[in-house]
């Protein structure tokens, strides 16, 4: 949510779209789910449907201990 804040001012948090480490959607002022086109941070927690627990690294979301 944090990061969405920074882009998009402090009402903005994170949608639940697609994979964040590849594109960050944040909710917009309108309520509407809205990105810049780039990801998250290196190291954001991240979620999958094969890793319950990860983080974002060169762009993929992968399971925490793997490099």
């Amino acid at each position: 949510d944090e990061q969405c804040r920074f882009q998009y001012g402090t009402s903005s948090r994170q949608c639940k779209y697609g994979e964040v480490c590849r594109e960050l959607w944040c909710l917009s002022k309108s309520n509407r789910c809205v990105t810049n086109s780039i990801p998250a941070a290196e190291g954001t927690l991240c979620q999958t449907g094969s890793i319950e627990k990860g983080w974002c690294y060169q762009g993929e979301c992968v399971a925490f201990g793997t490099w």
